[in-house]
């Protein structure tokens, strides 16, 4: 039971990495279309 719970916390863990680096990715890519978009003062 101990175990089944430790693997479940860690691989709701691992799901949350996982969402974390696609928005951050996504706001990565954002940043830098609108670097491109936006002309330089």
């Amino acid at each position: 039971m101990d175990s089944l719970e430790k693997k479940r916390r860690r691989s709701l863990a691992r799901k949350v990495d996982n969402e974390v680096e696609k928005i951050i990715h996504k706001v990565m890519t954002n940043e830098g279309v609108r670097a491109k978009l936006l002309p330089e003062p």
